[in-house]
């Protein structure tokens, strides 16, 4: 059964308490088939997080847990070793995905309120960089042999992020507004979406657009 810790419905704690008794089972005792369900290990409050929460990350190295309060406008800090929540980033606008890439030591976080892939330093948590989209920036994923972070956005929209860059993500591509009718986002893996996109191929959602109509490399000024 697959547990969707952003359903409206769970409140944050229980959201936190289901994804933490996962995690740790991952962690220290590796994932194995064998059968034994989740048990709930632990319930981390988050103080002062008001409204729901919506996706989550893990720093396996570091045992942090990284999870987006969308309605509280921030994004939450979990120390997994000591069972507490660590810190709070705020001024964020509706937080939405979450990835962390530990090879670059980058937190990535899409804000669905005005549009923005914010990208902070792993260790500081420090802004490093802003990359602004339409509007809606949600789901986010990394291709690794690309070194690339695809970004859903929009209506449909999907925009390609270099992820190589220390201070500066210069967005590579976007697809967006291109009549083609819009993509679901969270029926299929994004980065599938972006190799049909490129490939001309019919996805079994929504429609691929045909290469020819997909914008050339275009660095943000």
């Amino acid at each position: 059964m697959i547990v969707r810790p952003f359903i409206n419905k769970w409140s944050s704690a229980r959201c936190l308490a289901a994804l933490v008794a996962g995690l740790l089972l991952l962690t220290t005792k590796g994932y194995a088939d064998n059968g034994t369900p989740l048990r709930l290990v632990q319930t981390i409050k988050l103080p002062e997080v008001q409204g729901r929460i919506d996706h989550m990350a893990v720093d396996l190295a570091g045992k942090r847990i990284f999870v987006a309060a969308l309605g509280n406008n921030s994004l939450e800090v979990i120390d997994l070793n000591e069972g507490k929540h660590l810190r709070r980033i705020t001024g964020l606008d509706e937080p939405q995905g979450i990835l962390y890439l530990p090879e670059f030591q980058k937190l990535l976080v899409t804000n669905g309120g005005d549009g923005t892939l914010r990208v902070f330093d792993g260790n500081s948590l420090a802004l490093l960089d802003t990359v602004k989209f339409s509007k809606d920036a949600d789901n986010i994923r990394y291709e690794p042999q690309a070194q690339q972070v695809y970004v859903g956005f929009g209506d449909g929209a999907l925009g390609v992020v270099d992820a190589k860059r220390r201070q500066r993500n210069d967005l590579l591509e976007k697809v967006e507004n291109l009549g083609a009718g819009a993509l679901s986002l969270h029926g299929i893996d994004i980065v599938e979406i972006y190799q049909a996109l490129t490939s001309n191929i019919q996805l079994g959602v929504g429609h691929a657009v045909p290469a020819k109509y997909i914008p050339e490399h275009k660095d943000i000024k």
